[in-house]
């Protein structure tokens, strides 16, 4: 018995159904002014990413993850009462773990890129297109680090920080030779 967890970009039937059993349970627990759950629209946003997981096939949990100005928060965590005590909500959590963790690092490494650009440039505005040294290390040191992280976790995708990096030693070598001219 395999727990399966797949992002859903839309309201499928399935996501629906179980939203619908989760607001059935919680109807039965809480007053209508107690219960605030995202409504199916307001799950399917583009600050949200919403999953269902599957045991064996069959749609059995659901999840999602809402972010707002650097927070993550679950929403509309559910698991069918059949398929309680089998992992299928450790495998949902851990999921939206991994997305609040990668979203939370590619924001960090974009932030932290354009302050960079932003300092580096206000430094040399003066002189911009001769100290671009400086941020051609940068984007070399970053191109390698991007060839070795998918070298050793995703290989498939190893060609595209390949491609920026030999797109990057063109651009160098190109003005460099200009430079000597």
């Amino acid at each position: 018995m395999t727990v399966e967890v797949e992002h859903v970009a839309s309201p499928t039937a399935d996501a629906r159904t179980l939203i619908e059993e989760l607001d059935g349970e919680l109807s039965g627990q809480y007053p209508p002014e107690q219960r605030h759950g995202f409504s199916v629209d307001r799950v399917f946003q583009p600050d949200v990413r919403f999953f269902v997981a599957r045991l064996d096939g069959d749609a059995v949990g659901c999840g999602g993850v809402a972010f707002d100005d650097g927070f993550a928060e679950v929403k509309r965590m559910y698991v069918r009462p059949r398929a309680r005590g089998r992992q299928v909500a450790d495998a949902i959590l851990a999921r939206l773990e991994t997305e609040a963790r990668e979203s939370f690092l590619t924001r960090l490494r974009d932030t932290a890129q354009d302050a960079f650009l932003e300092a580096y440039f206000e430094s040399v505005a003066s002189a911009r297109a001769r100290n671009t040294a400086l941020l051609d290390f940068f984007l070399i040191e970053k191109a390698a680090y991007e060839v070795a992280y998918e070298a050793a976790n995703r290989p498939a995708w190893l060609p595209i920080p390949l491609n920026g990096l030999a797109r990057l030693a063109e651009r160098i070598l190109r003005v460099g030779s200009r430079a000597a001219s």
